[in-house]
């Protein structure tokens, strides 16, 4: 039995965890200009990449836009890793959680 997450995005089809993750990996390597394999789930950001607030702000603007949400600033200072990332998307994209 499979417990996956469904989640719609601004019209589209449903999204696994997957799809979902493999659009967070996209935006944050565009920001960063690296490619997408050297991005995992548990990839440091800040130790890594030495993400700042100037690239959070960036990624938070292209996430908002690609899954048509708004995040809040204190939302994107808790990205620590991808990881973090697709499960803010995935907590923000819950049809329980969603507001009007």
């Amino acid at each position: 039995m499979s417990t996956e997450t469904h989640i719609s995005v601004q019209g589209e089809k449903s999204m696994d965890r997957d799809q979902v993750s493999q659009v967070v990996r996209e935006c944050i390597a565009v920001v960063l200009g690296v490619a997408e394999n050297e991005l995992a789930e548990d990839t440091d950001l800040r130790a890594e990449y030495d993400i700042d607030s100037l690239e959070l702000t960036e990624i938070g603007a292209r996430l908002e836009s690609e899954f048509g949400i708004r995040l809040a600033l204190d939302e994107l200072g808790h990205f620590q890793n991808l990881g973090d990332a697709v499960a803010l998307m995935h907590k923000r994209l819950s049809p329980e959680v969603a507001t009007i």
